[in-house]
């Protein structure tokens, strides 16, 4: 059982700081806003995608290449057939004696058939290969002849009584019918042996005393770009970020000796090389240039402080239940009722909750109080009155509805996180025409 009473932070902020006191903290505290170390960099790309667009097939290319896979295009024999799947022999026989007189196998599928999967498609299995089946369905299945039934055939899933409905032959796929797969795997496998050798060509050549990072592109066909701020940590686009790529702009090799770096792969089919045109520090940027934040940082440092101290004075004063209201009052903040919430209640916010599941529980009628920081800043008083044990449900029915209950919690739990933080961190622009 539990009272909360929030102090937010905005309550605490005070008046901006002078420049003595934002020169004080920023001395200690002025790392947090350092710059990243950064370059500016030139690269040069060679993408497999690039080198596929660039590759010629020709007619007879296509033609020997088809002749040397025919047998990939080989198509199986592939059989249309019904079937009705029964428990015992005894069934099956019975069936095959109704089909004789005259009755609809399709019907007697739906009606009778223990394949769930099929029975309401009158057992129709549709056009399958050989390997589909289990080899005894199989075997009597490729040897029967079309309009035959046959049964019963047993398996490990019971007995069966099969008709076969359709046979499409088998045979070798027309080149015409295949071109376009042959191009275009024909093309990705040329661009592939192209790629591996146009990087082995880059590493030399980028070892090379005085090598040119443009001659090399214009040699090789690569594409060249630049990216005029590369920062250590967040990388930089159109090249994004990349462990391997920041540990070679930042190596001795590119950064120290400004070489041009080896190929960097970006993924399995794109690489590039780099060379730095510029480096600069991380650096701790000048009062002056972050006055805007450092104000808003000193503010909120101050208005946290403030809050904890209000806070932790009124969890010393609160030393019976009804003393709550009185203290809350006091430092002017409103007490919501008592009452009791478990680990997933999402009115409660999770730090609160964890802190106040952390909390010993009261003895001798005393509460127990405490002031918890919240994750948006400010402070809430939170005071335990009382515990108890939720007795564990008799039976299967109970047992389904609080694990639903908790399912329940759980995602309210989280929404209530997930607005919680948008509130936080979000940048909110309101239309104001909307509102007239």
């Amino acid at each position: 059982e539990v009272r909360v009473a929030v102090l937010p932070l905005e309550r605490f902020r005070g008046a901006v700081p002078d420049e003595a006191a934002l020169t004080a903290w920023y001395a200690k505290n002025g790392k947090q806003f350092e710059t990243p170390e950064s370059v500016a960099l030139d690269y040069a790309e060679g993408s497999l995608a690039q080198l596929e667009a660039s590759v010629t097939v020709t007619e007879d290319d296509l033609q020997g290449f088809y002749a040397e896979n025919k047998d990939r295009y080989v198509a199986p024999e592939r059989r249309q057939a019904r079937h009705i799947l029964l428990k015992t022999e005894q069934e099956a026989n019975a069936v095959l004696g109704r089909l004789k007189a005259g009755e609809d196998f399709a019907t007697l599928a739906k009606s009778l058939s223990q394949d769930t999967g099929s029975k309401d498609l009158g057992g129709d299995l549709g056009l399958s290969e050989r390997s589909a089946f289990v080899k005894p369905f199989a075997d009597a299945v490729f040897t029967m002849t079309q309009g035959e039934t046959r049964g019963p055939i047993k398996t490990d899933f019971g007995f069966h009584v099969i008709r076969l409905d359709g046979i499409a032959a088998g045979g070798t796929r027309a080149f015409a019918d295949v071109r376009g797969e042959l191009e275009q795997e024909l093309r990705r496998d040329r661009a592939a042996d192209r790629f591996g050798d146009i990087q082995e060509q880059v590493q030399r050549r980028a070892e090379q005393p005085g090598a040119d990072l443009a001659a090399i592109a214009k040699d090789l066909g690569l594409t060249v770009g630049e990216v005029k701020d590369f920062r250590r940590g967040t990388g930089g686009e159109p090249l994004g970020v990349d462990p391997a790529l920041e540990a070679a702009v930042f190596s001795d090799k590119v950064l120290g000796q400004r070489r041009i770096s080896d190929p960097v792969g970006l993924g399995d089919e794109r690489f590039v090389i780099v060379k730095v045109r510029s480096h600069t520090k991380a650096a701790i940027p000048p009062l002056a240039s972050v006055r805007d934040k450092v104000v808003a940082a000193v503010q909120r440092d101050s208005a946290s402080a403030a809050a904890r101290a209000a806070a932790e004075a009124a969890a010393a004063r609160v030393d019976t239940a009804a003393a709550f209201d009185s203290v809350a009052g006091g430092i002017g903040v409103r007490a919501e009722p008592a009452r009791y919430v478990d680990r997933r209640d999402p009115a409660i916010p999770a730090a609160v909750r964890e802190a106040l599941f952390a909390m010993p529980r009261p003895v001798g009628g005393r509460p127990v109080t405490r002031a918890v920081p919240l994750p948006e800043g400010g402070y809430a008083l939170v005071s335990l009155s009382q515990t108890r044990s939720v007795p564990s449900p008799g039976d299967a029915l109970a047992r389904g509805i609080r694990a639903q209950q908790l399912v329940n919690q759980q995602a309210q739990a989280t929404i209530g996180a997930y607005i919680e933080e948008m509130r936080r961190s979000a940048k909110v622009e309101k239309n104001a025409r909307a509102f007239q």
